[in-house]
C-alpha cells in the first residue's frame, strides 16, 4: 500500500528528512524527528535506540524517546526480555506491526507483557531495525512506536510511512554508530567505553557533532553543567594548540578534572585529536575509573593478589597499621608488600603512587 500525502503532510515529510541531514548533533536530530513524527503518525510512546547485545543482557548505548515519562523505568527493568529485540537484531531489514508477529493470547502470558507492556499500556506497536553493524563493535539500532489499548492498532499506511523514513534514519544512526566506534577505537584506550556516563564530540569551532547527552544518562548531571564544563576544558586545549602552533600539534592533547556532586565523584576527560580536528569529551564514574586503573596497574606490573589488595588500601589512604588490621597480617609483612609494590612500579613512596594513579 502506497502512502498518500496531502500538501501539508508532504511538506512535513520532506522537512523532517532535511532536518535529519542538516543537524550537527545527530542525537538531537533523532529526538526532534520523533516529536515531529506525531504529526504524520499518531503514537503515545516512541523510541529510537542503539544497543549492544551481550551473552546474557542488553546494554543500550542510546535510548532516544518521546512520551515515555516514568514508564521508562518499567522497560529498563525487563528490557532483556523484550521479545521484539531478537527480531530487530536480524541482519535483514525489517519493519513490522507487533500484532502481525505475536499472538496476543500467547504474548499476554509472558513476563515481559505482565511487567512492562501491560503496566505501560503498550498494546500496539510498530517495530523495526535501522542499522545492524557487522563490525566488532556490534551495534544494533531500532525504532519503536507504541499505542495504548484504548487506541486503534497501527494501519498498513502507518507501516508504509515508517518504511519510507527507514533509509534516511538508517544513514543517521550509522553516522552515530561510526562516531561511537571511532571513540572506542582511538580516543579512550585507557578507560572502558562501557563506563562512560556522558560523551560529546565537538568540532574545532566547538559545535556539537555527536552526543548522548539527551538520553539523561545521569540525573545529577544537568545539561548546562556538562556543556559549560566541556566547553571550558575545550577552550583550555584550544589555547594550548594556539600556543604551540598548528604545525606542532601532532599528538593527542588531553586535559582532565574531577568533580563532586553530593556523595558521588566523576572523572571528566577531554582530548583533542588533530587528525580529524575534534574534541572528545567524556564523563565517567570516578570510582569505576580508579578500579580500572588499579586493575591495569596490577596486570601491567604483575602484582600478586595480596599486593593488589594492599595497593587498593594504599590508594584509599589507609595507613600501614590500618592495612595490617584489614588484611590480618603482621606489620613486617605489610611493609614487605608495600616495598614490592613500589619496586615493581619503580616509585619511591605514596606521593609518586598517587601521581601514577590520579594524574598519569
Amino acid at each position: 500500500m502506497a502512502f498518500t500525502f496531502n500538501e501539508n503532510e508532504f511538506y512535513t515529510f520532506n522537512k523532517m528528512i532535511s532536518d535529519l541531514y542538516v543537524a550537527y548533533n545527530k542525537i538531537d536530530a533523532l529526538q526532534h524527528f520523533l516529536e515531529e513524527l506525531k504529526k504524520l503518525c499518531f503514537f503515545e510512546k516512541g523510541d529510537i535506540y542503539i544497543f549492544k547485545k551481550g551473552q546474557n543482557s542488553i546494554r543500550f548505548e542510546n535510548f532516544i524517546f518521546a512520551g515515555w515519562g516514568k514508564d521508562l523505568n518499567y522497560y529498563f527493568k525487563v528490557c532483556d526480555m523484550d521479545d521484539a529485540l531478537p527480531i530487530v537484531s536480524l541482519k535483514q531489514p525489517i519493519i513490522f506491526k507487533s500484532s502481525e508477529i505475536f499472538t496476543r493470547s500467547e504474548r499476554e502470558k509472558t513476563r515481559y507483557f505482565k511487567e512492562c507492556l501491560k503496566p505501560c499500556n503498550m498494546y500496539y506497536s510498530i517495530e523495526g531495525n535501522l542499522f545492524v553493524e557487522n563490525s566488532p563493535s556490534g551495534y544494533v539500532c531500532g525504532i519503536g512506536l507504541h499505542r495504548s489499548k484504548q487506541s486503534e492498532d497501527f494501519t498498513a499506511q502507518d507501516l508504509e510511512l515508517i518504511k519510507m523514513f527507514k533509509l534516511h534514519l538508517s544513514r543517521i544512526v550509522q553516522d552515530v554508530c561510526e562516531a561511537k566506534h571511532n571513540l572506542d577505537k582511538s580516543k579512550y584506550t585507557m578507560f572502558s567505553h562501557d563506563n562512560i556516563l556522558v560523551y560529546m564530540v565537538y568540532d574545532r569551532d566547538l559545535n556539537i557533532m555527536h552526543s548522548n547527552i539527551t538520553t539523561g544518562l545521569h540525573s545529577q548531571l544537568s545539561l548546562d553543567t556538562i556543556r559549560n564544563m566541556f566547553t571550558a576544558m575545550c577552550e583550555t586545549l584550544k589555547q594550548e594548540i594556539s600556543a604551540r602552533g598548528a604545525s606542532k600539534v601532532s599528538e593527542t592533547l588531553k586535559t582532565h578534572s574531577k568533580i563532586n556532586l553530593e556523595d558521588k565523584s566523576y572523572y571528566v576527560n577531554v582530548s583533542y585529536n588533530d587528525s580529524d580536528q575534534t574534541f572528545s569529551c567524556c564523563v565517567y564514574d570516578y570510582s569505576t575509573i580508579i578500579d580500572n586503573i588499579l586493575l591495569s596497574i596490577k596486570e601491567t606490573n604483575h602484582l600478586t593478589l595480596r599486593e593488589y589488595e594492599v595497593l587498593q588500601y594504599l590508594v584509599n589512604g589507609l595507613s600501614n597499621t590500618e592495612i595490617m588490621e584489614q588484611c590480618q597480617i603482621s606489620m613486617p609483612t605489610v611493609k614487605k608488600h608495600v616495598s614490592n609494590i613500589y619496586q615493581k612500579l619503580d616509585i619511591s613512596g605514596r606521593h609518586q603512587l598517587f601521581q601514577r594513579v590520579f594524574y598519569s
